[in-house]
């Protein structure tokens, strides 16, 4: 016959004692759940964070750099500008001179004549012809004295295949065009990596786009040979790039930034190049020419 085990009589006091929560219990849940709260906290602000950023990107993308325009109008072309009306002083005095000059015409025409012959000499006299105004062709106002963009920008392709000069012309989404005959209608041509570029035409009177023209270069023979593959004909015909607008602002930005604390008042030429990255391509400045 086995003998029973004894057990202490304290046996049911040990293991309540063993289920009771410690002060070193009670610390390492604290810990814990303090560290819990501030990984939330830090997670919930590196999303504010995140989120926050990719707002200002997409604004400042989004953002279209717009330069002021200036212009005469439609006053005639010159070397000054119109005849500004006079203040109220300066026509009590021409009054004065008038009434003046009628009196001695009155009087006697000739001592005027002999006496005062700068009146009816010199170049205040002329009426063949007027001044004009020295202003540019464009919206009527002074603005400010910058060089517009398409006399103060160039760009740069360079590339050795027409395989890859067509990628970047894609990866911009630059469209090709020639103009010539029929004036009020624009043949364009895009999307060159394809067997089949596509073609398309549109009215001359609603572009708006910025567009360039070669000055030299051997990628012009290029442009004519990615239109005739598209099936446009280029016999006498100008051929254009158009830029489109995402890609003008950033151009904009890039010739900001280049010219630092220099004002576009300064730049007489900016030179883009554009270059690979990665699989992409990207502009950058070349050079700027100050006036």
């Amino acid at each position: 016959m086995t003998n029973p085990t004894p057990h202490p009589p304290n046996a049911k006091v040990t293991a309540a004692n063993r289920l009771r929560v410690t002060l070193y219990d009670q610390v390492s849940s604290m810990i814990v759940a303090l560290l819990i709260v501030i990984g939330c906290v830090v997670a919930l602000l590196a999303v504010l964070v995140y989120t926050r950023q990719l707002l200002v990107r997409r604004n400042i993308v989004g953002a279209e750099i717009v330069e002021e325009a200036a212009g005469r109008g439609d006053h005639p072309a010159g070397f000054e500008e119109d005849f500004r009306e006079p203040s109220l002083e300066s026509m009590q005095d021409m009054t004065t001179v008038t009434t003046e000059i009628l009196q001695a015409l009155t009087d006697d025409p000739t001592d005027l004549l002999s006496a005062n012959p700068e009146l009816f000499d010199g170049p205040s006299a002329s009426v063949k012809q007027g001044r004009g105004d020295r202003r540019q062709p464009g919206p009527l106002g002074h603005g400010r004295d910058i060089i517009p963009r398409w006399e103060r920008w160039e760009v740069l392709f360079s590339s050795d295949k027409l395989e890859t000069y067509a990628a970047q012309l894609d990866y911009f989404q630059i469209e090709l065009a020639a103009i010539g005959g029929d004036r009020e209608t624009i043949e364009y041509a895009a999307q060159f990596s394809k067997a089949a570029p596509k073609a398309r035409k549109g009215p001359g009177s609603s572009e708006s786009r910025l567009y360039m023209t070669w000055k030299s270069g051997e990628l012009k023979a290029a442009d004519d040979s990615l239109l005739r593959k598209a099936g446009i004909t280029t016999a006498q015909k100008i051929l254009v790039q158009f830029f489109p607008t995402p890609v003008e602002n950033q151009l904009a930005r890039l010739e900001l930034v280049a010219a630092g604390e220099k004002k576009l008042e300064q730049i007489r030429r900016t030179i883009f190049g554009v270059r690979p990255k990665g699989r992409e391509f990207e502009f950058y400045v070349v050079e700027q020419i100050l006036r």
